[in-house]
């Protein structure tokens, strides 16, 4: 009996001198950096997504599956508010506004929309495709119902310490298209943002290099 293999996973308990913070291994340890992500609202929703789309590509749609629907849902909703503040911090440096700490430091997805449409008169040329504003405030509008606070899905009660009401099933697959389909609204707005940016910069540079001061 004593040749026979253990089954039993050996459990690893924390002992003293155990640290989170171990910045060597390379690629074998899944060491990752953040040297360029500081500060940037971008690669922040960028990393919020990615995690999402891992998640929902590994589901395989068995019952044990299940509960990851609390943190897809919640990490696709991240980067949405993410992507959201990015382009209003893009549209303030445009305009020379500065969104209300009542709006930016909040979770309401809402309020962030309101305010980025609000803005987007700042920029010159006009929107080609006049579906995207009415999609988009649809879809945002249902996923803010969805976890109007960013709690729905982080804790299984609320503040009340009632049970949070959360859908009874959802597409993971069709969650995580829809969740394409609003990033490449949003990159499309953000892309026009960009390009009244660079037109300034390069109107405000012509007019450097061609000033002709009174003699």
């Amino acid at each position: 009996m004593s040749d026979e293999p253990n089954w039993e996973p050996e459990i690893r308990y924390p002992k003293i001198g155990d640290t989170l913070i171990k910045e060597t291994g390379g690629k074998q340890g899944k060491l990752l950096f953040t040297d360029l992500m500081t500060g940037k609202f971008g690669i922040y929703a960028d990393g919020f997504k990615l995690a999402a789309d891992k998640l929902v590509n590994q589901i395989t749609g068995e019952p044990w599956d299940d509960r990851l629907i609390n943190p897809v849902v919640f990490l696709y909703r991240h980067f949405v508010e993410l992507k959201l503040k990015e382009i209003i911090l893009d549209l303030d440096s445009l305009g020379g506004t500065q969104v209300p700490e009542g709006i930016f430091m909040k979770h309401d997805l809402m309020n962030l929309w309101d305010y980025l449409k609000k803005h987007l008169s700042c920029i010159r040329a006009p929107i080609v495709d006049k579906q995207i504003i009415p999609s988009l405030h649809s879809m945002l509008s249902e996923l803010h119902k969805l976890d109007p606070d960013s709690y729905h899905f982080r804790y299984g009660i609320d503040t009340k310490w009632q049970p949070v009401e959360v859908p009874r099933c959802l597409s993971a697959s069709h969650f995580q298209e829809m969740m394409d389909v609003i990033n490449n609204g949003l990159n499309y707005l953000q892309c026009g943002v960009e390009v009244e940016l660079d037109t300034r910069r390069d109107e405000a540079q012509f007019m450097a290099d061609n000033y002709m001061p009174y003699e």
